[in-house]
């Protein structure tokens, strides 16, 4: 039995890490996520792999426990009403203030296993007529090393398929794979995928004008979902779009963010009026 002083040793770190929040309440998750990861490990039990990272800490070890804690669910074009303000508002507004550049910027935070980032580059292939010789760049990150490998696979099942897609889109932007169904080349060269830790901020990735945050903040205590948003804050564009879910309210944490005419979408304040102008 997992002992009361390895559990919160083990809250603790998958909390450092990853910014997760388990509570004391979350040890059934905390140890069926575990369990599976044991054997491979060389380890009888969770309290032995607790012992372990108290002696060391050793890398490769709390790799494996944050990647065992994160979650991966996803479908594509998930909340199909998102993608639809996307394609009838904010790109189009996007596409009226970025005309003098000719260049747009996505974020794809925490994307899982790309079914989102795919979901969006989809979005903007089927609008590319509006977008005639723009530099788009499709950034998708996630914490998870197994999750980013699946993504540049860029293969996906039937079940995950269907799940968002319609045979339309299937059959324009999929081949059959003999382990499912792979991206088209031209799609997946879109999107550029990289590992991010949503705690550390990271100048370096610029700006965007569009960040999608979606049923991350749900796992976070406020003080996390405070940091992250801060930082997610420095990366966005002062007129871009942040994208949470539905559920998902950043008003309480004190930054400069009002909704952005749809729910889940925000904009930073701005002086003018010109901030609503996805929602006209």
């Amino acid at each position: 039995m997992l002992s009361q002083a390895d559990l919160d040793f083990l809250i603790a770190l998958v909390h450092e890490r990853s910014g997760i929040n388990l509570g004391r309440d979350k040890a059934y998750l905390l140890e069926g996520r575990l369990t599976p990861i044991l054997r491979p490990l060389g380890l009888s039990g969770i309290g032995e792999l607790a012992g372990a990272l108290r002696r060391s800490r050793n890398e490769a070890l709390v790799r494996a426990v944050i990647e065992s804690m994160t979650t991966h669910e996803s479908s594509f074009f998930r909340d199909a009403g998102v993608f639809e303000h996307l394609a009838a508002r904010v790109l189009p507004a996007l596409g009226r203030q970025r005309r003098s550049s000719r260049r747009l910027r996505c974020w794809s935070a925490a994307c899982a296993f790309g079914q989102e980032p795919t979901s969006l580059a989809i979005l903007l292939a089927e609008q590319a007529a509006d977008f005639p010789g723009w530099a788009i760049e499709i950034v998708a990150s996630d914490l998870s090393g197994v999750a980013l490998d699946r993504c540049r696979r860029a293969v996906y099942s039937s079940f995950e398929i269907e799940r968002g897609l319609s045979e339309e889109r299937r059959r324009r932007w999929f081949q059959p794979d003999d382990k499912g169904w792979r991206l088209s080349a031209e799609l997946a060269r879109k999107i550029q995928y990289n590992k991010i830790n949503l705690l550390n901020d990271d100048p370096t990735l610029g700006t965007f004008d569009l960040i999608l945050l979606r049923n991350v903040l749900i796992y976070f205590d406020r003080p996390t979902r405070q940091r992250v948003l801060s930082m997610i804050r420095r990366r966005l564009a002062d007129d871009g779009f942040l994208v949470l879910g539905s559920t998902e309210d950043p008003s309480d944490l004190g930054l400069d963010l009002e909704s952005g005419g749809w729910r889940g979408f925000y904009q930073p304040m701005a002086p003018t009026s010109c901030s609503m102008v996805a929602s006209l």
